[in-house]
């Protein structure tokens, strides 16, 4: 139940708010522009979600899922 939960709500973060407001969130500390991220709590744990958006094909594209509490590795972005 709990899981499920988790994944409607992680499902709604990407299909509705980073799909009609891809430019609300900012730039993910760790790297700065191009990438954007955010925080979506998943379960007891919180994740980055980074992503990229292309204003010219109108795109989102998710890069990476990252557990906040991981010391990013900017060079695999």
């Amino acid at each position: 139940m709990i899981a499920r939960a988790c994944l409607t709500a992680l499902e709604r973060e990407l299909e509705v708010v980073l799909t009609h407001r891809p430019k609300a969130f900012t730039w993910f500390r760790e790297t700065g522009a191009p990438y954007r991220g955010k925080l979506f709590r998943f379960g007891r744990t919180t994740y980055w979600i980074v992503y990229t958006v292309d204003d010219a094909l109108q795109r989102v594209e998710i890069v990476r899922f990252w557990h906040s509490a991981r010391q990013p590795e900017t060079h695999g972005l």
